[in-house]
């Protein structure tokens, strides 16, 4: 019997989804754990694994510092994908390829083996596109729904763009709907989350279809084991499950 596991992995806790292949929970739950509890769990399976990590570092020393840091707090010798996190403004971009830059480190590091693939997650159309015509990056990682896409024109030139540069596709928020009613910000049933999602499971289930039927390379989960199952359910379904195996047989995860 095939089996699915959706992980939302922190250092203090492990939310799980057990599912089967038909859809079905067989367990789901919050499992507390401990950093080095976590980390001694991946070291078995380390090989097996695509290990991703975000760096906030603009500059050649201090995105040096977090990436030694993340490969020492997670006891490997490498990470699969770095990305630089939220390249929102030009401002972050030029100082991230500029002299001195954080790009320096990568490039280096690279060369050493400590890291794989050079990535970048972004919110801004005009930031991703300059970012891609001024770096081979291996990876993009950047909100792809329907309300952004169809009503705020956001997406259509990224993706085209990285189609073209034949890079990675890392999907965000597919089951993001608009901002939250000021009458709701401050208490409303998703205390992670900055935007309001779309209705589970019905608005959820059509959301994230119509971003995995997009040539994306993977769409990263939300923060919620009850997402995560609906997830699960769509990802493995005959139709979705076919289509993500022909676009790449491989798993992102986000760790740090």
């Amino acid at each position: 019997m095939a089996l699915f596991v959706g992980l939302d992995v922190s250092l203090r806790t492990i939310s799980v989804c057990i599912v089967e292949a038909k859809g079905k929970v067989v367990w789901e739950g919050k499992v507390l754990c401990e950093g080095p509890a976590l980390i001694a769990a991946l070291a078995p399976y380390r090989k097996n694994c695509f290990l991703a990590c975000k760096t906030e570092g603009r500059m050649k020393d201090d995105s040096r510092k977090q990436l030694e840091e993340s490969l020492r707090l997670l006891k490997t010798d490498h990470v699969d994908l770095y990305q630089f996190h939220a390249l929102t403004k030009m401002t972050d971009l030029d100082r991230v390829l500029g002299p001195g830059g954080a790009m320096e480190t990568m490039e280096a590091a690279k060369k050493e083996g400590k890291i794989r693939y050079i990535g970048f997650s972004v919110h801004s159309a005009e930031t991703a596109v300059a970012a891609m015509d001024r770096y081979n990056f291996d990876t993009i990682l950047f909100p792809l729904n329907f309300v952004l896409y169809t009503q705020a024109g956001f997406g259509p030139q990224i993706l085209k763009k990285a189609q073209e540069k034949k890079m990675g596709i890392l999907a965000l928020k597919g089951m993001a709907k608009t901002v939250w009613p000021e009458n709701e910000k401050k208490d409303h049933p998703e205390p992670k989350c900055w935007y309001k999602p779309a209705a589970f499971p019905d608005e959820a289930s059509m959301g994230l279809r119509w971003t995995l039927s997009h040539p994306i390379t993977a769409a990263i989960p939300p923060d919620a084991t009850r997402l995560v199952h609906g997830r699960s359910r769509e990802l493995h379904s005959p139709s979705a499950a076919a289509g993500w195996r022909r676009r790449r047989r491989s798993a992102v995860g986000s760790v740090c």
